[in-house]
């Protein structure tokens, strides 16, 4: 029976390429006979040094962009930084609920593993203990420390990229919760 489907299937798609544009043909026949690349495939022609892997090549390159700034002195921010905003800076539940709302069901999950579809759906429940969390944020001067991390996913800006310094880029995948 799958060998049926599967069959029908092909014999579909072959079909639906008569009616199509030389570039949309192409593309459809490089689906069929080429497998997708995968990342590791993207970085495989990358030398790395003796002893040291891709993602620590990779994370290097991506600490040293930042590597000459100074580093952030907790306890000065502490002793500057006393005043109070919560009664300023008071988040309502219709203001959570419209953003939740917006969001793009189609951006990927985060570190959370919360999904942007699952919360825009479910905007009008998640409201109230999301308001609650970034009001307790805002007044306690914490940001919870899941909010504030990152999945970097090493992007080629040209393939296949020859440098790892030059032609890759990180992205990072953010908490959904951690960008409102």
């Amino acid at each position: 029976m799958s060998k049926t489907f599967r069959q029908r299937f092909y014999q579909n798609e072959v079909n639906s390429l008569y009616n199509v544009d030389a570039h949309s043909w192409w593309t459809k026949t490089k689906q069929f006979l080429m497998p997708p690349k995968t990342q590791s495939d993207t970085f495989s022609h990358l030398i790395c040094p003796p002893g040291a892997s891709l993602a620590d090549v990779l994370n290097n390159a991506f600490l040293s962009v930042s590597a000459d700034l100074p580093h952030v002195d907790i306890n000065f921010l502490t002793d500057v930084y006393v005043y109070d905003c919560s009664e300023e800076f008071t988040i309502y539940l219709e203001v959570v609920e419209a953003y939740l709302s917006r969001l793009n069901a189609y951006k990927a999950a985060g570190p959370d593993e919360i999904s942007t579809r699952f919360v825009k759906e479910h905007a009008a429940v998640l409201c109230e203990p999301v308001a609650a969390l970034l009001n307790a944020s805002i007044m306690e001067g914490f940001v919870p420390t899941i909010w504030k991390s990152a999945e970097v996913v090493p992007v080629p800006k040209i393939h296949p990229p020859r440098l790892i310094e030059w032609d890759v880029r990180p992205i990072s995948l953010l908490p959904v919760l951690g960008n409102t």
